[in-house]
């Protein structure tokens, strides 16, 4: 939305490193004033030779698990 504009132009500015996810975010980036040695692209993605479901081991996964707050 146009009103974060701002923010997000200081805070590009102001960040040591600013990650986009394609050519077209740094250049809009660079359009906000973000210098374009402070940003680097890291693609959507996952690299499924390295990430990969689980075998099935029967178990209950954990996030699916009741959980309980202790105080």
């Amino acid at each position: 939305p146009y009103e974060r504009i701002g923010i997000e132009r200081q805070l590009g500015r102001d960040c040591a490193r600013v990650l986009a996810t394609c050519t077209d975010e740094v250049v809009e980036l660079g359009d906000m004033g973000v210098p374009p040695r402070q940003v680097s692209v890291v693609p959507c993605g996952v690299d499924a030779e390295h990430f990969h479901p689980a075998a099935d081991t029967g178990r209950t996964p954990e996030r699916r698990l009741p959980h309980r707050l202790l105080a």
